[in-house]
């Protein structure tokens, strides 16, 4: 038999899709991580099993710490301040976000219609911004 087994981190989802796969509740799953505590092992059909494990964290002390929130290493409620991982991601990314999402700066007419309009768009006390020229819309 071709044995299929489920390697991860913990509160991924190995349990749930195990379920998802065998058409029902086959293990148990909780919201917690660490519920699953051994290999469980099942026959999907003649020919497969499935092997559900507990979830496996290899911690790396190489990586940086903004890498793993991203990861996912470091659980969220750990996480007090999540604009360096943010940081992180924006100056690792291999295609600029903002030509990902077609985003073109405001130019400073754009910003005074908005905030005219009610809209705070940029804090213009701390821009150094030329007339008529494009404005800086990240920080």
């Amino acid at each position: 038999r071709l044995l299929l087994g489920l390697v991860g981190h913990p509160n991924v989802g190995k349990s749930s899709l195990v379920n998802s796969i065998m058409g029902g509740k086959v293990v148990s799953v909780k919201a917690t991580p660490g519920h699953t505590k051994t290999l469980q092992t099942l026959i999907l059909d003649d020919r497969t099993c499935l092997c559900d494990s507990p979830g496996v964290v290899f911690p790396r002390l190489e990586v940086p710490r903004e890498a793993q929130i991203v990861g996912m290493l470091i659980p969220l409620a750990q996480v007090r301040e999540p604009y360096s991982a943010l940081r992180w991601v924006m100056e690792h990314a291999t295609t600029p976000l903002h030509e990902i999402l077609n985003l073109r700066p405001a130019t400073l007419q754009q910003v005074i219609e908005l905030r005219e309009a009610g809209t705070d768009a940029l804090d213009l006390n701390k821009a150094n911004i030329d007339e008529g020229g494009p404005l800086p819309w990240s920080p």
